[in-house]
């Protein structure tokens, strides 16, 4: 899934500002964030989630597949098994 969506024509136009950071813990955190397409705001003052492994900081599942579901149209149907819990 993850090496499909790196590879669709959106993923190639997108990129994600971070503008808020939380620490939750000593490898999570709380992020408020936008996706930018070509530039400009597609998606604006997101919550989402970060996890620190391997010295990373990375994108948290949650986060994965909540914009997973919001490029579903809202639905969870179609999508990995550890996004419809």
């Amino acid at each position: 899934m993850i090496h499909a969506q790196a590879g669709s024509v959106l993923a190639k136009e997108a990129t994600a500002k971070v503008t808020h950071v939380t620490l939750t813990g000593t490898s999570t955190a709380g992020v408020t964030y936008s996706i930018l397409v070509d530039g400009k705001v597609g998606l604006g003052g997101q919550a989402g989630v970060a996890v620190y492994q391997d010295g990373v900081w990375k994108v948290g599942v949650t986060s994965f597949c909540g914009l997973l579901k919001e490029e579903n149209g809202g639905s969870s149907k179609g999508l990995p098994a550890g996004c419809k819990g």
